[in-house]
């Protein structure tokens, strides 16, 4: 079983300001694509065994600077993309927070965004996913997932053993980084929301 590097993607014009979801077309804007080149600076010197990204063109522009530096593939994986916020989608936080249904995302763990996924199938996703990159890789090998805020929160919710709508109480700033060990049923999280340039903990 491996050890999963989890890496949120760069800035982008939307970050604080509206809601990105499955939107795309949203580029890094100057300041992601240095904090990608301050990735790959950060995690050159590590022997990954694959590099996976979202489909989404913010996390694969992250991705990038790292797999030119180590001359190796980005596959795109697309149960790692970020969550399917339905009519929310490109909202801004200021309008979201004025919809009285905004309140019950944070109380209600099978929350549905109105014309966009659950929760729920969220999470049963990305749980999905995950355990098909862990699977497919051996003991200790170093595996870089690049995405989404949410996909990495719902991860972390999973492999700690966290209840359902335990991943509101975790904050992933764009370009952090999460370290989970999986072995066998041992998992330890050897970091959480690391932030650039990344000082990499004992492996």
């Amino acid at each position: 079983m491996p050890i999963l590097f989890l890496i949120r993607h760069g800035e982008t014009a939307y970050i604080g300001k509206r809601l990105q979801g499955c939107k795309p077309g949203i580029h890094l804007i100057s300041r992601g694509e240095e904090q990608a080149r301050q990735i790959a600076e950060s995690l050159k010197n590590h022997k990954f065994k694959a590099i996976y990204s979202s489909p989404l063109e913010r996390a694969r522009e992250t991705a990038q600077p790292l797999a030119s530096v180590l001359r190796m593939p980005v596959t795109s994986f697309d149960g790692i993309k970020e969550v399917d916020f339905g009519i929310w989608t490109g909202k801004s936080f200021r309008w979201l927070r004025a919809q009285p249904e905004w309140k019950k995302l944070y109380d209600d763990p099978k929350f549905q965004f109105p014309g966009g996924e659950s929760l729920s199938k969220v999470r049963r996703r990305v749980v999905s996913s995950v355990k098909q990159i862990v699977n497919a890789h051996k003991k200790l090998e170093q595996i870089a997932l690049f995405t989404h805020s949410d996909v990495v929160r719902f991860a972390v919710e999973f492999y700690l053993g966290m209840p359902p709508g335990g991943f509101h109480r975790l904050a992933v700033s764009t370009a952090s980084l999460a370290i989970l060990r999986i072995v066998g049923d041992k998992i330890t999280l050897l970091g959480f929301n690391l932030q650039l340039p990344y000082k990499i903990p004992d492996l």
